[in-house]
């Protein structure tokens, strides 16, 4: 199995020129726990190389990478666009519990890595038949390279794993990291807002 940890294998891909091209969308389920796991498969015509499992980061993020009005980035649909440019066939999913996987478990908070690494070896082993693919790369954003790389471990099936903008640290130390840098950065704001709220401007 190949590791790549970076953005610029894709960047090669899709700042080069792309040659023309037709796409088919189709939706494409695997089991859950309670119910089936939901993504979109986007196929081009002509394809001509393997398919890539799109992992979402954490969040209450959909298949497209938009978390409601906050977030309407489409990171993921355009990911997706960009690899069927060059003859790449991608899957976008939406994580258990969220939008379209929402009846796979009723609780979406109540999920762990290896949960979602477990839907990862589900939909690696249905996606190959509908894409018509030898075995699928796996491509973790953020959290979801954690998944990736956990889903990894017990699986054959997988052509390689893709990380982008994952942790290389500890997931323990990142997160006791961006704590002290939030309790710094709201400590810092109230000794700077306390004159202003003591005012008159504000108390007038």
């Amino acid at each position: 199995m190949r590791l790549f940890n970076s953005l610029a294998v894709f960047g090669v891909l899709i700042a080069s020129q792309a040659a023309s091209f037709t796409t088919m969308q189709t939706d494409i389920h695997a089991p859950g726990p309670n119910g089936l796991l939901s993504g979109t498969i986007l196929t081009p015509n002509p394809a001509k190389g393997p398919v890539v499992l799109i992992v979402p980061g954490s969040g209450p993020i959909d298949r497209d990478g938009n978390a409601g009005s906050s977030v309407r980035a489409s990171t993921y649909r355009l990911l997706g666009e960009g690899l069927a440019a060059h003859g790449i066939a991608s899957v976008r999913i939406d994580k258990r519990g969220l939008y379209g996987s929402r009846a796979a478990v009723e609780d979406p908070n109540a999920v762990t890595i290896d949960d979602y690494a477990d839907d990862v070896k589900a939909l690696v082993s249905v996606i190959p038949r509908q894409a018509a693919a030898r075995c699928v790369w796996v491509l973790g954003h953020s959290e979801g390279g954690l998944v990736a790389l956990a889903a990894a471990q017990t699986a054959s099936d997988h052509c390689g794993v893709i990380l982008v903008s994952t942790a290389g640290r500890p997931l323990g130390a990142v997160l006791c990291e961006q704590l002290r840098r939030t309790l710094r950065t709201r400590q810092f704001l109230m000794s700077r807002s306390q004159p202003l709220l003591a005012s008159k401007l504000v108390n007038t």
